[in-house]
């Protein structure tokens, strides 16, 4: 007995080792291989002003970009240093943190140790290496996560002390992006309140007073920063609603339950056998134990915080990190024997294998491999485990096709260059600090991306005793090349997004705090970058008052730039 512990530890001891090395590299290999000039770069932004010493909310505006994300890649860069391999290195952590906590979900439900190997180190292709630089979605699902399993770990342990850290863990999550933590946030008060009603208070008690603790721990770093609760209200509350209603209200933009729900519709396919198990469920039992119908509402929030989520970001792969949480929970509540549950299960992966090769016919050899191998098992297994090794199928044709369609081509960084990894340029040869990087964007001009950039890094390094300047760009980089301080009023230019335009309240609120940067910095110029599609994203028409304190430099405005020079005191 104490051999075969033994034996078991050391299982598990080699593959935590290998699941470790593996969700690090896995995405520290996608993180240099092309980005998306606005998502890859603006914590590039955000981390290098903590850095030097400004503070979120109150130095600069911050609105559908968390904090936190902020601290925690300031706090990297001045352990390690500000370069790319230290930007990737914050994604790379969040991606082990991801596997480990589907790791451990897997151990709570005592999921067999193949299987768990598989969910495990799928969970790690599919998060992270999507984006491989740091993306507030991904952050704020992971800590979601984790806070979900410390908090199904802990109940079923009684531990109610150790409870209190999970409310904790979602102001966390919350301040990396207010979606999905407020999502799982809202699913743990449901159980909580339920299981209130039913003999086990202690976990509602322990879920009022981490948020206690939690309010406190917020506002005493609000404090201790100086940051009026107003300003975080404005900033992070209400700006991100009225961006919810405009994008409601955008005929461009389909947000419907129904359109959003095909986007993800890979997802959406798994509630097809869940649902055939909750009916067979409540017509064989007479009564549902309190597990059960915690697994089974847990399963149907899951499904519907995915469709809630990708209608406010349009963000697949963030979406897809429920997938690994689905599968377990329904590999958990379908250990039954049910033909419709069996022919469900196997009609969806009829669906995924036809996808995968539509979207590459040499997929065909892999399914036909797979349908031979699974024929050859499923002769040799008892009938309850063919329902779970369908699940298990699905899960991994679903993570092969999504992995092959956004992460391999890079798609989700929206670069749709099929010869991507050819026309891709050495990122080196624009400073030191990219090395490693294969410049390839979402620009579909790479050589042309490459010139601009390269000619205003130029010019930025021969501006210095031409007085002190603001940059607007999508490229968040020149700053943190030039090892110069970012004095821009936010993260990244997106109007509507990042700073208000649309709302007559919210924008006098950002005219102040552009007009103090001015002002406190003594700035002189304001050099707006000629980057792809800028133009659509800020108008320097929409600032009037900056307009009348400044006139255009037509001599050193070109092509690549329009520089204004402020010639007076600039008045809002």
């Amino acid at each position: 007995m104490k051999l075969n512990k033994n034996l078991i530890y050391k299982k598990e001891l080699i593959f935590k080792i290998f699941l470790l090395i593996f969700s690090f590299s896995i995405n520290h290999y996608f993180g240099f291989q092309g980005f998306n000039f606005i998502d890859s770069f603006q914590h590039i932004s955000g981390g290098q002003k903590v850095l030097n010493g400004e503070i979120p909310f109150k130095d600069y505006w911050i609105s559908d970009s968390g904090p936190l994300m902020d601290f925690t890649q300031a706090l990297l860069f001045k352990i390690f240093g500000s370069d790319w391999n230290i930007l990737v290195l914050n994604a790379s952590l969040a991606n082990i943190i991801f596997a480990f906590s589907v790791y451990w979900l897997c151990n709570i439900f005592k999921i067999e140790f193949n299987i768990k190997i598989i969910i495990s180190i799928l969970a790690a292709v599919i998060m992270y290496p999507a984006s491989g630089t740091p993306l507030i979605d991904f952050h704020s699902i992971i800590f979601s996560v984790l806070g979900f399993v410390m908090f199904i770990y802990f109940s079923k342990k009684n531990d109610y002390k150790k409870l209190t850290l999970v409310p904790i863990i979602y102001f966390i999550a919350f301040f990396f992006k207010q979606v999905p933590a407020a999502y799982f946030a809202l699913i743990i008060l449901i159980i909580s309140t339920y299981y209130f009603f039913n003999r086990k208070r202690y976990i509602l008690y322990s879920q009022i007073v981490g948020t206690i603790i939690g309010f406190f721990i917020t506002l005493t770093v609000f404090y201790f920063f100086d940051i009026k609760i107003l300003t975080v209200y404005e900033q992070y509350f209400l700006m991100p609603f009225f961006q919810l209603f405009e994008r409601t209200t955008d005929n461009t933009i389909d947000t419907s339950f129904f359109s959003t729900s095909q986007k993800i519709r890979y997802i959406i396919l798994l509630i097809i056998p869940a649902l055939i198990t909750l009916y067979h469920h409540l017509t064989t039992k007479k009564k549902f134990d309190h597990e059960l119908k915690v697994n089974f509402f847990i399963i149907i929030s899951l499904f519907l915080i995915g469709i809630l989520h990708e209608s406010y970001t349009l963000n697949q792969s963030t979406t897809l990190g429920l997938l690994p949480l689905i599968t377990i929970f329904l590999i958990l509540l379908s250990n039954i024997k049910n033909k419709k549950l069996e022919y469900s299960l196997y009609l969806i992966n009829i669906v995924i294998l036809i996808r995968l090769v539509k979207l590459d016919i040499n997929y065909l050899f892999l399914v036909g491999f797979l349908l031979f191998s699974f024929s050859i098992l499923s002769k040799k297994i008892i009938n309850s485990y063919i329902i779970r090794n369908l699940i298990i199928l699905y899960f991994v044709l679903t993570t092969i096709f999504y992995f092959d369609k956004l992460i391999l081509n890079r798609k989700w960084q929206d670069i749709y260059n099929p010869n991507w990894k050819q026309d891709s340029l050495d990122a080196s040869k624009i400073d030191s600090k990219l090395k490693g990087l294969r410049w390839i964007s979402n620009d579909p001009d790479t050589k042309n991306e490459f010139l601009i950039v390269k000619n205003n890094l130029n010019y930025l390094k021969t501006t210095n005793n031409e007085g002190e300047y603001i940059l607007i760009t999508h490229y968040q980089i020149y700053n943190f090349i030039l090892n110069k301080k970012n004095l821009s009023p936010v993260k990244y230019w997106w109007k509507n997004a990042s700073f208000p335009v649309e709302n007559i309240f919210l924008k006098k609120k950002f005219d102040e705090t552009f007009l103090l940067k001015i002002q406190k910095h003594n700035i002189k110029r304001i050099i707006v970058l000629k980057d792809v599609k800028i133009y659509k994203k800020f108008d320097i028409k929409d600032f009037d008052w900056l307009i009348n304190c400044s006139i255009l430099d037509k001599k050193n405005s070109n092509n690549f730039r329009e520089i204004y020079i402020i010639i007076k005191k600039c008045k809002i």
